[in-house]
């Protein structure tokens, strides 16, 4: 099977044969020396077998919570669910599309231009998180997420065959891992903080969501395009460690990964707020008959999952991958796919 030349679109960093090791990590529940591969594909999974179109094929899509970058390729959770349901069809194959920042604006663009080629059985989303950054920072939801977009080397890449070319045999032939200890500067957990002076927000909650509306229209654009390629699509609600408690409503709610917000909010209004964007997602999937798993109130708000306020630790990942195998082998829809 060619492999096709939109994984290589220059909005979406899948960059094939990648073989990263993080070191020196100090994340809370996560290996301090973490391995990172990439297959042909530029997605985190095993090989892409020649019969790719005869297996049980599933494709995660997701920004850095389905991604799982500070975990080593065989304890995500992505793979972990693979590894459950291989146990009851060895024909199931799981490929992880996850891209760290990555809202329902990137996930459209992977359901136009990836899924239509490659044809996966299913596709599962992880998202909101992302989505409610847009609208924490304002900027975000004029000109998105920095993290959604590419580089001029990758545009370069994603636009010249003979780059591409050059690329790929330089990465199989030379086998390069790059040793980086990047993520002990980026994420080094989460730091609690007292908040001092929460910003006056609306009663009405939504009314401080700009980016919801568009949630909620990219949603119906996913389920609509895996209907018109006649793809299997489940969705998932984001948990996150934050509660809507009295303990969390004096903790300052501010993300890492979303840099300088411009409003204070506590942890409970965060998690208020994420709950405003997992419960409009359980409502269009209600409406429109398709399965979601409402993971965000299967796993618990406690730090053993989290290394961080959002992003699973390796015994989250085992979590994650056991809530989500329970949800696909109940439901109907998911049950007889694996089954048959």
């Amino acid at each position: 099977m060619l492999v096709p030349v939109s994984v290589f679109h220059p909005g979406l960093d899948l960059r094939p044969n990648q073989k990263l090791v993080f070191d020196n990590l100090s994340l809370y529940g996560v290996s301090k020396t973490v391995r990172y591969s990439t297959n042909k594909w530029g997605m985190r999974g095993d090989p892409i077998p020649q019969d790719w179109d005869k297996k049980k094929s599933i494709i995660m899509v997701g920004g850095s919570t389905t991604r799982d970058a500070y975990i080593s390729d065989e304890s995500t959770w992505a793979y972990l669910l693979q590894g459950r349901l291989k146990q009851l069809n060895g024909e199931v194959i799981v490929q992880n599309a996850g891209l760290d920042g990555h809202s329902t604006r990137g996930h459209v663009l992977i359901m136009q231009s990836i899924i239509p080629k490659i044809r996966p059985k299913i596709v599962i989303v992880l998202s909101g998180v992302n989505d409610l950054g847009h609208s924490l920072i304002p900027e975000r939801f004029v000109s998105g997420n920095p993290f959604e977009k590419t580089g001029w080397k990758y545009n370069l890449l994603a636009r010249s065959r003979a780059a591409q070319f050059f690329y790929v045999w330089y990465q199989v032939l030379v086998n390069k891992t790059v040793t980086s200890d990047k993520a002990n500067e980026s994420s080094s957990g989460y730091d609690l903080k007292p908040l001092e002076k929460e910003t006056i927000l609306p009663e009405n909650l939504k009314e401080a969501l700009p980016s919801l509306g568009e949630f909620k229209a990219n949603i119906r654009t996913i389920i609509t395009i895996a209907r018109s390629e006649n793809i299997k699509i489940v969705f998932l609600t984001q948990p996150l460690l934050f509660d809507d408690n009295k303990y969390w409503s004096k903790i300052q709610g501010n993300t890492w990964w979303l840099g300088d917000q411009q409003i204070a909010i506590s942890g409970a209004t965060y998690w208020k707020m994420l709950k405003i964007f997992n419960e409009s997602l359980l409502e269009i999937c209600e409406a429109e008959k398709v399965p979601c798993f409402d993971l965000g109130s299967a796993i618990p708000h406690d730090q053993k999952y989290f290394y961080d306020a959002a992003h699973f630790n390796n015994v989250g990942a085992e979590l994650v991958a056991q809530k989500t195998y329970e949800f696909l082998i109940s439901n109907k829809e998911t049950q007889d796919f694996i089954n048959n």
